[in-house]
């Protein structure tokens, strides 16, 4: 199970981003279900931001660091503080995941790729 986004900062794995619907919590403590299966996979993330397109939160290894962030919307532009957002990024690209095996993405016209193995 891959999030939805995979971060790369000068051509290097640096974290992961998994939206969810407006609304929704980003608290993956909070969900239930097939979702709360998601959150015990997407914890053991290195570097995850979980948003659901009003607000962000990072996640180093499945605990909240930093404050819940307020993103840019038509209802706050006037308002928004875009300093809470670049300290999101920064504690993502400050963040020195690990690349499993399992994390890489595949490389197009190989035998693995075709099904050879």
């Amino acid at each position: 199970m891959r999030p939805d986004f995979q971060v790369l900062l000068d051509g290097r794995q640096k974290g992961w981003i998994e939206l969810k619907r407006p609304g929704h919590s980003t608290d993956g403590t909070r969900w239930k279900g097939r979702e709360a299966t998601q959150w015990d996979k997407l914890s053991a993330r290195d570097a995850l931001i979980v948003s659901n397109g009003t607000h962000a939160q990072f996640y180093p290894l499945g605990i909240p660091e930093g404050p819940l962030v307020d993103l840019p919307t038509a209802a706050n532009l006037d308002t928004w503080d875009p300093a809470a957002t670049a300290g999101l990024i920064q504690r993502l690209r400050a963040a020195t995941p690990v690349l499993r095996a399992y994390d890489r993405p595949p490389v197009l016209g190989t035998d693995a790729d075709a099904g050879g193995g």
